[in-house]
């Protein structure tokens, strides 16, 4: 997925679904957590992802902590 195409699936959201917090679904061990972007650094941006020169890749990270089951 690309970030395009991940805006246009964002656009498609309600109000109250945007004012959720983004979480991250581990399919292996079935648990979420919350999510993050940040821009990766130059050299893991280039070397790494494959971003252009100058273009800081960004990257959808998560934390340590798992949301709880409802």
């Amino acid at each position: 997925m690309t970030y395009k195409e991940l805006l246009a699936e964002l656009n498609k959201m309600s109000e109250d679904q945007l004012d959720l917090t983004v979480c991250f679904h581990d399919t292996i061990d079935d648990e979420y957590y919350p999510a993050a972007i940040e821009a990766a650094d130059d050299e893991t941006s280039e070397d790494h992802l494959g971003a252009p020169h100058g273009v800081p890749h960004p990257v959808i990270i998560t934390t340590q902590w798992a949301v709880a089951d409802e």
